[in-house]
Formats: C-alpha cells, structure tokens, sequence
C-alpha cells in the first residue's frame, strides 16, 4: 500500500537512534550508571517479543487477507 522496503541497513541504523534517544533521555531522568544498564537489559528481551509478536500480526492478517 505505502511501499516502504526496509533494508537491514536502514533498520540497524533506526533501531540505534531510538536506542540512543532512549538512553539520553535515562541519563537526564536522574537514573544513572547501573541503573541504565539495568534498565536496559531488563527491557530488551521484552521489545525483541514484542515486536517478533507484531511482525507476525501483519504477516498473519496479511496471510488471512490474502485469501
């Protein structure tokens, strides 16, 4: 529909932007030093799932409309 094809390239560097602004934006709340890498390990492995479990939405709703 909008034909956006998204290289890897392009989706390394938009994943490390978001992660950097993500990480600025931990260091001026306050948290700091051990808190961000906490922080950052335990939210992680909760993006990747959720974001497997949306990509497999579209493919799934597209895979149902297809038919």
């Amino acid at each position: 529909m909008f034909g956006f094809n998204f290289d890897r390239k392009t989706m390394i560097i938009i994943i490390t932007i978001i992660t950097v602004a993500w990480l600025v934006n931990l260091a001026t709340a306050g948290t700091a030093g051990i808190g961000v890498i906490l922080s950052m390990v335990l939210s992680i492995p909760g993006v990747f799932i959720a974001m497997t479990f949306h990509e497999f939405a579209h493919a799934y709703a597209a895979t149902k409309l297809r038919r």
